[in-house]
């Protein structure tokens, strides 16, 4: 069993003499510790293991494949991806300032401003100061940004009814649930192993130090 603090230290005498090298401290996650410190039959015995490899084997194709379908509907609509997920971004959330635009793709400052200077050259979004905060500046859809995102849309809902074409419809809400509670689920998961990263780490013990 590992124990159940945040750092893991390397196994070695208790004593350090003079020249021996300081004792590792890894910082492991608490959500990845229980993991580890429960065993398979304690935690997921009703998981059988080939259709967990086979779960696992197929979560990295279908987020290939729903890539690639997002940029030949990007590239159709005669935009990029990172344009695309910027329109996307302002259909969910309305107006928002170029910070809440970065937050939300995640990335800088400056790339956001980069992809929002070229959606306003070519006439996808508008940009004006904030009424009530004249040092703010907002940023939202112009009615040719509209209809680009509609398209997009448009295209990824017809490849989608494409797909679930060839389910026996029986089966259709089935797949629609059990996608919905796996992506709920692993959701959790990495929530909390972000939340556990965010944790300081533990001071150093007296051994260690």
């Amino acid at each position: 069993m590992i124990g159940s603090g945040r750092a893991l230290r390397s196994t070695g005498r208790k004593q350090r003499g003079a020249g021996e090298p300081r004792l590792l401290t890894v910082r492991v996650p608490a959500s990845i510790l229980r993991i580890m410190n429960s065993s398979d039959t304690e935690v997921f015995d009703d998981v059988d293991d080939r259709l967990a490899e086979t779960v696992a084997a197929l979560l990295p194709q279908l987020g290939m494949v729903i890539f690639k379908s997002f940029i030949c509907q990007s590239s159709e609509a005669g935009i990029t991806v990172g344009h695309a997920k910027a329109l996307g971004l302002l259909v969910d959330r309305g107006r928002c300032t170029v910070g809440e635009i970065a937050t939300g793709l995640g990335v800088s400052l400056s790339t956001a401003s980069e992809l929002l200077d070229h959606l306003a050259t070519s006439g996808h979004v508008e940009r004006g100061t904030n009424p009530a905060d004249r040092r703010q500046v907002h940023v939202w859809l112009t009615p040719t940004g509209k209809r680009v995102t509609e398209e997009i849309h448009r295209r990824r809902m017809a490849l989608v009814r494409a797909a679930l074409h060839q389910v026996p419809s029986a089966e259709r809400p089935l797949v629609a649930r059990s996608l919905e509670r796996l992506v709920t689920v692993l959701r959790q998961q990495l929530d909390a192993s972000e939340r556990d990263a965010a944790l300081p780490e533990c001071p150093p013990t007296a051994a260690n130090r």
